[in-house]
């Protein structure tokens, strides 16, 4: 999440956006929620479980397309092949 989906004020990770008030806890967890889904990918590629990993790195990178989550994704990917 780069910032606001209300105003595009810079995310400065609070709750209730400074520039416009918008309440910012819903995106807030989505974004925590992703952020865990990528540690367990990590956590299942060290353990070996590239299938776990893969589905993990989907699901977040579904809640939050970020440049590192597609990274792990393709990453734990390579290993079903």
């Amino acid at each position: 999440m780069s910032g606001c989906p209300v105003c595009r004020a810079g995310f400065r990770r609070t709750a209730i956006c400074p520039r416009c008030g918008a309440d910012l806890t819903a995106l807030m967890s989505v974004a925590v929620r992703a952020w865990r889904l990528r540690e367990s990918a990590r956590d299942a590629l060290d353990a070996g479980d590239w299938g776990t990993a893969q589905d993990c790195a989907a699901a977040a990178q579904h809640l939050q397309d970020t440049p590192a989550g597609r990274a792990l994704l393709a990453v734990a990917s390579l290993r079903l092949f």
